[in-house]
């Protein structure tokens, strides 16, 4: 009898090359604005083709998923790696191991693409979960649990301070799937010192509707905090909240400082990416006239082409451009539609109607979790991509 062909070593190689590239540059992109769903869904498809091709190798391309579980570099190739490994009863030792060990948090995101291993290993995540394990474990049992809508138990206090920032926000987006975020959350998340995970949190705490997040991000990007000053993530975040009521404070921010300083720019980058965000007709002069300043000519061109749905040349887009094409827009403008845009207009008001200014489809997603929608959150945002 003829033994099975073995697969060839190379194209093992390329398979798990390629899966390490796509899962990266999909978690990337996964709520980029700029990519619709029929996009993202290209590149699960190339992922789950090159699953395949291990797969199909079998044996050999398993004992090969457990070399990449061990060695840990590449989060990617991880990810597919515990995703193949659980698929059978066999291989759930040596991806607990791994979550236990490391690289936990690459584990746990691999493990979010297989509902149907929870039956099996839902136990093991939540004794995992409590303060008996190592601090990245416990947040990526918490985040595996907490995606798959499974109770978990509440995160250790020593996780919101680890030094891995990353551990952080995992904590932030596990506690705020169970909906555990409170008011008590917000001085946490003012003090966070990383700017990623700052905004991470305030995002999770938009999720969650905790009462006063609105007044804490108004303070800290108009006035500031000890901690970080004025803060532009505070002022990016109230952009993607939505209310016109906040559209008159960040014109002003966004406004070029007489003498700029390297604080003072990233704080207008910030309001013009808010602006952008609010969607308010009544900011396209001031983005306009960022593009002519270097430091804050990519996020004013981004801001204004989010409002006007125009794409112009990035590298010769001009002020006189941009003027030109904003007043044929709003040439072909309904008058009504404008007024809740918030534009001013001969005979009109100021006041505005705050689902008109939800632009990005993140922060559409975030509307959604306020008023009360159910389900996995990134689905949701994915879902939402239909409607571009």
């Amino acid at each position: 009898m003829q033994s099975p062909a073995q697969p060839f070593p190379d194209v093992l190689e390329e398979h798990w090359d390629d899966l390490d590239f796509l899962i990266t540059q999909r978690d990337e992109i996964v709520f980029d604005k700029d990519y619709a769903l029929h996009e993202l869904a290209e590149f699960e498809e190339r992922i789950e083709a090159h699953l395949d091709g291990v797969r199909i190798a079998g044996e050999p391309g398993l004992a090969q998923a457990r070399e990449v579980l061990e060695d840990g570099s590449d989060d990617g190739a991880v990810q597919a790696a515990a995703r193949l490994l659980v698929e059978n009863e066999a291989g759930d030792k040596c991806v607990m191991k791994a979550l236990h060990e490391g690289p936990s948090l690459a584990v746990a995101r691999g493990l979010r693409h297989v509902p149907e291993c929870l039956e099996r290993l839902q136990a093991a995540l939540f004794e995992c979960a409590t303060g008996a394990a190592e601090p990245a474990a416990q947040a990526a049992a918490r985040d595996v649990l907490t995606f798959h809508r499974q109770p978990a138990p509440m995160a250790d206090a020593a996780l919101w301070s680890d030094g891995d920032p990353d551990l952080r926000s995992a904590t932030w987006l596990s506690t705020a799937r169970l909906g555990m975020l409170s008011p008590g959350h917000l001085e946490t998340a003012l003090a966070e010192g990383d700017p990623a995970v700052r905004e991470t949190a305030f995002r999770a705490l938009a999720q969650g509707s905790v009462p006063g997040l609105v007044e804490a991000l108004r303070s800290a990007a108009f006035h500031g905090t000890s901690d970080v000053g004025q803060d532009p993530v505070a002022l990016k975040i109230l952009g993607a909240l939505g209310s016109m009521d906040d559209l008159d404070a960040i014109l002003s921010v966004a406004a070029p400082a007489p003498e700029p300083t390297e604080a003072s720019t990233a704080l207008r980058v910030a309001a013009l990416e808010a602006l952008g965000a609010l969607g308010s007709p009544r900011a396209l002069g001031c983005l306009a006239e960022s593009i002519e300043d270097e430091a804050t000519r990519e996020a004013g061109l981004d801001g204004w082409t989010r409002i006007t749905g125009l794409e112009l040349d990035p590298e010769t887009a001009s002020r006189a451009q941009l003027d030109r094409a904003e007043a044929a827009w709003l040439e072909g403008k309904d008058q009504t539609a404008l007024w809740q845009g918030g534009y001013e207009i001969p005979g009109g008001t100021w006041a505005g109607l705050p689902g008109l200014s939800l632009r990005s489809r993140r922060d559409l997603y975030l509307a959604l979790r306020r008023s009360g929608s159910t389900g996995d959150h990134e689905l949701e945002a994915l879902a939402l991509r239909q409607q571009r």
